[in-house]
């Protein structure tokens, strides 16, 4: 619907913009683009979100879980 899409779009202009260094915040956007795309049932997307958060901060267990809910690799070199 139109807020899912301006809030994927505002998601992708912040991955964009952010500056080296800054993958906490990174992440945390993977993963709120991530919960989008779960919830309008763009799985496939939705996982990838999940495992680009999973690479930018590894530790990061909500990451990891969406991952691993969504059936992907928890691993930071996994897919």
């Amino acid at each position: 619907g139109g807020r899912s899409d301006q809030a994927l779009a505002f998601a992708d202009k912040a991955i964009a913009l952010f500056p080296q260094g800054e993958e906490v915040w990174l992440a945390q956007t993977y993963i709120f683009r991530a919960a989008i795309l779960e919830r309008i049932g763009r799985f496939p997307e939705a996982r990838a979100s999940y495992g680009r958060a999973v690479r930018a901060e590894p530790g990061n267990v909500a990451a990891q879980a969406g991952l691993a809910r969504l059936g992907g690799a928890t691993r930071p070199g996994g897919q």
